[in-house]
């Protein structure tokens, strides 16, 4: 950046006033570049916290489908936009739909018992088991997710990374109460509100 300078030994004030004036005009264009800059910015930040906000809700309302629904969008620009060169958000996209649908299908008791039955059996008593099949996926995306954030990145982008694996957490954390409740060794949250009444 190049200031305008008097380098002359009279400092006549003519000049000095105009080299201020030059000086002062060259201020207020890198005022206004900055501005520009800054609110763009902004524009970014707000954007992404509005799409943390959707993650948030979704999560308050514990509608998993909807958080399964927007983790497979964003899989999708993580593939597209912010990681093309590696292909796990492209594996997680379609492991995505089949986690959803597992999701639903162990969220009725009568489907954990079927597709535990044989493992039950082999136990010979009640004991928490653990759905590999949902797990591993969710802990290699959350891992995933995990790398992506970065001190270099706006606050508000790694905001939206952490809502993604909280979300996908807490995902996971439901489909275990689920199987738990499924197998007789968990009570439902409707039971356990009873209980503590």
């Amino acid at each position: 950046m190049k200031l305008y300078k008097n380098t002359g030994s009279n400092g006549l004030k003519e000049n000095s006033c105009q080299e201020s004036l030059q000086n002062l005009a060259l201020a207020e264009r890198l005022r206004a570049e900055a501005e520009e800059v800054s609110a763009e910015r902004k524009g970014y930040s707000a954007i992404l916290i509005d799409e943390a906000k959707k993650f948030a809700d979704a999560l308050e309302k514990e509608d998993f489908q909807e958080i399964f629904r927007l983790e497979r969008t964003y899989q999708q620009y993580d593939a597209t936009v912010r990681t093309p060169e590696n292909g796990k958000p492209k594996e997680y996209m379609g492991l995505l739909s089949f986690l959803a649908q597992r999701f639903e299908e162990f969220s009725n008791p009568e489907n954990v018992r079927k597709h535990f039955k044989t493992t039950m059996e082999k136990l010979n008593t009640p004991s928490s088991i653990r759905d590999t099949a949902f797990t591993t996926p969710i802990n290699s995306m959350c891992g995933y997710i995990n790398s992506m954030m970065s001190s270099l990145l706006p606050p508000a982008a790694n905001s939206l990374l952490a809502i993604r694996v909280r979300c996908l957490s807490a995902a996971k954390e439901e489909h275990q109460a689920h199987i738990d409740l499924g197998l007789g060794i968990a009570k439902g949250k409707e039971q356990s509100k009873d209980l503590g009444r």
